[in-house]
C-alpha cells in the first residue's frame, strides 16, 4: 500500500507492506522491538513506533499527522497483523542467487552450532533473529533432488546481515516456529539439568 505524506508543501512517498510475508527481516525485527519495549498505557507511542517501522515514514512527522490519518494507518496495521504469515519450514532459501539450506540432520550437529543455538534463543531471539538464521542456514555446497549439503559451520556476521537485509517474513517464519519449539525444549532441558544436578548435590552431602 503507497501513501503518500505531504509535510511542509513537500511530498514523499511510503509503503506499508499488506501482509507479514512481504516484510523484511530488518523490519519485522524492529517492529517487534516496538511491540515489547512499548509500555502498555503508552498506546499512542507504540502506534508511532509501529507506523515508523513499518512504513520508514519518520516519527517526528507521524506525529504531526492528523489523527484521521493516524487511523486510517493504524487501521491498516491491524489488517496487516492479520494476515498468517508463512509457517512451512523452508529447507533451501535464495538471497541474492545463493542458495542457503536449513541444517539438514539437526542430529548430527556440532557442539559449537548448539551452543550458538542456544544462546541466540536464550538471548532473545526476536533480536538476534538473523544471527540464529545464520548458524541454521548455510551456502548449499551440492544438491540432488531433495537432498543437499551445506558449508561446515563457522560463525558469520557477515551472512547475518546478509539475512536480515534481504530475507522476509515468508522466508524465515517456519524456521522461526520450529525454533521457538526448539528454545523451550532447551529450556526444559536446562531446567532439569539443574534440578538433577542439586538432587546428585543433595545426594552426595547426605553421604558425607
Amino acid at each position: 500500500m503507497d501513501i503518500l505524506i505531504n509535510n511542509a508543501g513537500k511530498e514523499s512517498k511510503y509503503t506499508l507492506p499488506e501482509t507479514w510475508n512481504e516484510v523484511p527481516l530488518d523490519t519485522y525485527m524492529k517492529t517487534q522491538e516496538a511491540l515489547h519495549e512499548t509500555k502498555e498505557e503508552e498506546q499512542t507511542e507504540q502506534i508511532v513506533n509501529l507506523v515508523n517501522c513499518l512504513t520508514g515514514i519518520p516519527k517526528d512527522t507521524v506525529r504531526k499527522l492528523q489523527l484521521k490519518q493516524i487511523k486510517e494507518l493504524h487501521n491498516e496495521i491491524a489488517n496487516l497483523v492479520k494476515t498468517k504469515p508463512e509457517e512451512e519450514l523452508k529447507f533451501i532459501v535464495n538471497i541474492k542467487g545463493i542458495d542457503y539450506g536449513f541444517i539438514p540432520d539437526l542430529s548430527e550437529i556440532s557442539i559449537g552450532e548448539f551452543a550458538d543455538i542456544e544462546h541466540h534463543i536464550k538471548d532473545n531471539p526476536n533480536y538476534n533473529l538473523h544471527k540464529l538464521l545464520s548458524v541454521l542456514y548455510r551456502p548449499v555446497t551440492d544438491s540432488e533432488g531433495d537432498k543437499y549439503s551445506i558449508e561446515p559451520y563457522e560463525p558469520s556476521d557477515e551472512r547475518a546481515e546478509l539475512f536480515k537485509e534481504n530475507m522476509k517474513v515468508e522466508d524465515f517464519n517456519g524456521a522461526s516456529v520450529f525454533f521457538s519449539d526448539l528454545g523451550r525444549q532447551l529450556l526444559i532441558h536446562t531446567a532439569q539439568s539443574l534440578v538433577a544436578q542439586k538432587q546428585k548435590k543433595k545426594q552426595l552431602q547426605e553421604v558425607s
